[in-house]
């Protein structure tokens, strides 16, 4: 890690590529701690992550984690084609967005927002999550290979944005997406895992079947048909078909030996 690295966001995308494994008591404590540290470097008083998830036929958000527990889901565009709100703005757009009022007024009063990170125009009226005097968010879209989500933040400050600002949050953003990437990981394979052992034809009820008496001999291919013996819980060749080391008068042990019964 560089010196440039050293600093919160820097760290964090450094621990996220360091694990490979991240599970819902990592995951909570990493939100913890971004939640802490935007509120106190900028004055966030809502900090909220969304996931891409499909709202019946179209793309769309859904809240995983806010700060105020906000549970909600927007779609990424409306019937008419526009984006539904800033968030999901920056979501399709694939860019960061630093909202503000050029007369600092609080942005549900502003004629006019601005964009300060992108310098994009055109921007849909703002309605804050928070019922406050909400003069900034700054909205993060999250992506790896795909599109994972966005993270946002509200505050009731206005701040203009610097160069500073702009390498520390994507930076955050880098690893929010390498950290939600590897967790999601880490939920798909404990339920494919779960659904391998449970699941009709999994682990489960595949023991039970081998176990149950009675059960066909298995035929492999060009191969002869396995004795059923062998499919039995019992383990016990009939007279005969013993192996021969086995044989009575071959090394003095009987097929009982053989099959563990004393």
């Amino acid at each position: 890690m560089t010196s440039a690295d050293n600093t919160f966001a820097g760290q964090l995308r450094h621990f996220a590529r360091s694990v490979d494994i991240v599970d819902d008591r990592i995951f909570e404590r990493v939100r913890l701690l971004m939640y802490k540290y935007v509120k106190d470097e900028l004055g966030a008083a809502y900090f909220e992550l969304m996931r891409d998830q499909p709202i019946g036929s179209d793309s769309g958000l859904r809240m995983f984690w806010s700060s105020e527990e906000k549970d909600h889901a927007w779609p990424v565009k409306q019937a008419d084609g526009s984006c539904t709100n800033i968030v999901t703005l920056a979501c399709y757009k694939r860019q960061p967005l630093w909202i503000v009022d050029e007369n600092k007024r609080p942005l549900r009063e502003a004629d006019k927002l601005e964009d300060q990170w992108s310098n994009t125009i055109d921007l849909p009226a703002y309605e804050p999550a928070l019922d406050h005097a909400v003069r900034m968010v700054v909205v993060l879209p999250l992506r790896r290979q795909r599109s994972l989500g966005v993270c946002y933040f509200e505050s009731l400050t206005h701040i203009g944005i610097t160069e500073v600002a702009r390498v520390e949050l994507q930076r955050l953003a880098d690893a929010i997406a390498i950290l939600l990437e590897l967790y999601e990981a880490k939920r798909a394979q404990a339920s494919l895992t779960s659904a391998a052992v449970q699941g009709p034809s999994g682990v489960t009820n595949w023991a039970r079947a081998w176990y149950r008496k009675g059960t066909a001999p298995v035929r492999f291919a060009n191969c002869q048909p396995m004795p059923a013996y062998l499919l039995t819980r019992r383990f016990v060749p009939p007279a005969g078909l013993e192996p021969a080391a086995y044989r009575l008068g071959g090394s003095g042990r009987s097929s009982r030996a053989w099959a563990g019964v004393h």
